[in-house]
C-alpha cells in the first residue's frame, strides 16, 4: 500500500478479478470507514511513521530502508519478523490463544451480523465461500413461539 492510495472516500486497494480465460485483472475496491474502524488505525500508522520513521517512504508499510514490506520475490520477512512481535506482544498482555492472519478475517466475517457485507468486505464473489469458511460463531437463532390458545 502507497500514501497515494489514501483519499477521502477510504483506502484504495486492487481487487483481482479472474476473466476466465486463466488471466486475472484488477478492480478498484475502497474500504469505508463507517463499516471497518480503518482511519483511527491509518492516521496513527501515518503519524507513528513521521515520528519514528528515519526515512521517508511513499510506502505505508515499509522498512527503515523506504522499501516496501514485500520484497520483489514475495518474501515478506521483514513484515513477518514484525508479525510475530505483534503477536508476542499481545500473548503477553493478556491474549490466552495464539491467532493467525486468517484468524482475523474470521473474527471480522463473524462479527458482522449480515453474510453479504461480510462477502463483500472479505471480497468475495459468493457468499457461500465467506459462510463455509470465514463465519465461525455459531448463528443465533430465537425459539418458536406458538399461539396456542389455552
Amino acid at each position: 500500500m502507497k500514501l497515494s492510495d489514501i483519499t477521502k472516500d477510504g483506502i484504495y486497494f486492487p481487487k483481482r478479478k479472474k476473466t476466465g480465460k486463466g488471466k486475472t485483472s484488477f478492480l478498484p475496491f475502497i474500504y469505508n470507514d463507517e463499516c471497518t474502524g480503518l482511519k483511527p488505525i491509518v492516521d496513527n500508522i501515518i503519524r507513528w511513521r513521521s515520528n519514528f520513521l528515519k526515512v521517508q517512504s511513499f510506502y505505508i508499510f515499509c522498512s527503515s530502508y523506504r522499501k516496501p514490506m514485500i520484497a520483489e520475490d514475495g518474501t515478506t520477512s521483514n513484515f513477518d519478523s514484525q508479525w510475530q512481535r505483534a503477536k508476542q506482544k499481545a500473548l503477553k498482555n493478556g491474549l490466552t490463544e495464539s491467532f493467525t492472519e486468517h484468524d482475523l478475517r474470521a473474527k471480522t466475517a463473524s462479527d458482522l451480523e449480515n453474510l453479504e457485507h461480510a462477502a463483500q468486505l472479505l471480497q468475495h464473489t459468493s457468499s457461500s465461500t465467506t459462510q463455509r469458511i470465514y463465519r465461525r460463531k455459531p448463528d443465533v437463532v430465537l425459539p418458536f413461539k406458538s399461539k396456542v390458545s389455552d
